[in-house]
């Protein structure tokens, strides 16, 4: 319960010695450049394209995805220690351009989904770096650490047939400790099409009974009273359309799931089900299990 097995060793590598991933990055990618409020608008984008978790392609033919990296520093131009008041990492992978001909429109739903992203996080930074400032010149607490923000992605299963893949991202506002988030997203190869986890088990109430007997054998303790009810909230938003998500004005939680090496790996949001203290909440639902459509999974 404790365990983001999957994405947690690759953040936490990623937080320590910036935007390197699974592959290695050219030298000039890993130097940071370091900006005063004025010149960061100027800052390019760093890095030589690289394959990503090449090694996760079971067929020759997989889209192939290649990462560059932006590495930045924010200085104050009135303090002249010129210690860094926000440290932005951004690791932007997109496919190469044979996979963009190959699969158009896998190519078209990926980049609309990393522009969002990087739209945000542009917002993000922008908000961290002048609420930094303000924290300096009011002397709020702020741990003795610059704001940072640190975003990236983890391709989990990549072929001919799904692109299973987290977004991850990590930071700090200020306060009594940093956040991190994840975001899953599984696409349709040929089609572009987001896929719902209702593909691989069609059975929303067996996905239910399966998460909720899971969590009552040794988890239960740990979790906030009523989240069965919180349980059932998720499970049933996550087979609802993924435009009736995003256009209800509110927040629906749904689950977060990839296609993993031996089973669908299944993480839920921080707070959701339980207190921060308690940890990560995930676990996988292996392919063998009655509920999954196996037909599916491996077409």
């Amino acid at each position: 319960m404790k365990n983001r097995f999957f994405i947690l060793t690759t953040m936490l590598a990623l937080i320590l010695s910036g935007c390197k991933g699974d592959a290695p990055v050219s030298e000039s990618a890993e130097a940071n450049s370091k900006l005063t409020a004025n010149e960061a608008e100027s800052a390019d984008s760093a890095g030589s394209a690289s394959i990503i978790d090449s090694e996760k392609a079971v067929d020759e033919d997989a889209p192939v995805f290649v990462e560059s990296c932006d590495e930045y520093e924010k200085t104050n131009p009135d303090d002249s220690s010129g210690r860094p008041y926000f440290i932005r990492s951004t690791e932007k992978v997109a496919l190469d351009d044979a996979s963009k001909e190959k699969y158009p429109e896998l190519a078209k739903a990926w980049e609309e989904y990393t522009n969002a992203n990087y739209k945000e996080e542009d917002s993000l930074s922008e908000e961290y770096f002048e609420t930094s400032l303000q924290a300096d010149e009011d002397s709020y607490e702020t741990l003795g650490l610059p704001f940072d923000l640190t975003t990236g992605y983890n391709i989990e299963r990549c072929d001919s047939h799904y692109v299973s893949a987290v977004y991850y991202s990590y930071g700090f506002g200020g306060g009594a400790h940093p956040w991190d988030d994840w975001e899953s997203k599984t696409f349709d190869v040929r089609t572009g099409e987001e896929i719902l986890i209702s593909r691989f088990i069609p059975d929303k109430e067996a996905l239910f009974k399966y998460l909720k007997d899971y969590f009552s054998k040794d988890t239960e303790d740990s979790l906030y009273d009523g989240w069965e009810d919180t349980l059932s909230e998720i499970v049933e938003n996550s087979y609802k359309d993924t435009d009736v998500i995003k256009n209800s004005g509110e927040y629906m939680p749904v689950l977060n799931w990839v296609l993993g090496t031996d089973g669908i790996e299944i993480f839920f949001d921080n707070y959701a089900l339980a207190p921060r203290v308690e940890g990560d909440i995930d676990m996988v639902v292996p392919y063998d299990t009655a509920i999954v459509d196996k037909d599916a999974v491996f077409p």
